[in-house]
């Protein structure tokens, strides 16, 4: 069972191998790597069975990461220090995880309960399921992250989930929440942009920004327009109707 570690730590490397080589002498490390962009471009070539991925890195965490893999994907087992609502996503969605510091026990288990489905020829994960994954990490950083906006009183610690859309006006950008308040900011979307498509948000128009945890209904005949939860009607350009198709997971 072929293997890479992908770890920002050197010192986290050399103790996982360490306990690989004790413990489970049927997994052969091919390489390892503590720049995950890096680790990215090689694993292509390296096909791995297995990869063990650190969540927390500075240039690029785990999650991050994985929307740079192409298919076929190896199974992952995340290795992590951190016990936080990330977990909630990868026990559904991944093969496992692993606590730091790792347990010689759990770790030997996982990698048996690993080599027995590899052997039964279900070798990689499938990119479904990959997608998966993503899309729930995604949603529960849309759960937990805030954004800050200047209103008249000052600034605003705005939970992202309390917004349902954003438009742009001009100059400005009109931001529409589940209270049904809306408010006016002199900053063009595209200053938000970058930062909301990262947590479950999409442009569907120049126009118009989503929350997609707060669509109800994509309308495609003819015209298409998306209904949201709050009863709005927003128009999708036909140059983003494979963006959220890809999104929706449409086929």
């Amino acid at each position: 069972m072929k293997a890479i570690i992908v770890d920002d730590s050197l010192h986290a490397i050399e103790a996982l191998k360490a306990k690989l080589g004790r413990h489970c002498p049927q997994v052969e490390v091919l390489a390892n790597f503590s720049d995950p962009v890096e680790a990215a471009l090689e694993i292509p070539c390296l096909k791995p069975d297995v990869l063990f991925l650190d969540v927390e890195m500075p240039r690029m965490d785990g999650f991050e990461f994985l929307k740079q893999l192409t298919a076929p994907h190896p199974e992952i087992i995340f290795v992590t220090a951190y016990n936080h609502y990330a977990i909630q996503a990868i026990r559904s969605c991944a093969f496992d995880y692993l606590e730091k510091p790792v347990d010689s026990k759990q770790l030997k288990q996982t990698v048996q309960r690993l080599y027995q489905k590899l052997q039964s020829k279900m070798s990689h994960s499938t990119d479904n399921a990959l997608q998966q994954l993503i899309r729930s990490v995604d949603q529960l950083h849309a759960q937990t992250a805030s954004i800050s906006i200047s209103v008249s009183e000052g600034i605003s610690i705005i939970p992202l989930t309390s917004i349902i859309r954003l438009e742009s006006i001009s100059n400005y950008t009109r931001f529409y929440f589940t209270d049904r308040k809306e408010v006016l900011v002199s900053k063009t979307m595209g200053d938000y942009e970058e930062y909301l498509l990262k947590h479950n948000f999409l442009r569907i128009h120049r126009s118009h920004i989503i929350n997609l945890g707060h669509l109800m209904h994509y309308h495609r005949k003819n015209e298409a327009w998306v209904e949201m939860k709050d009863g709005s009607k927003v128009e999708v350009s036909d140059r983003r109707k494979k963006d959220l198709a890809e999104k929706l997971n449409i086929i």
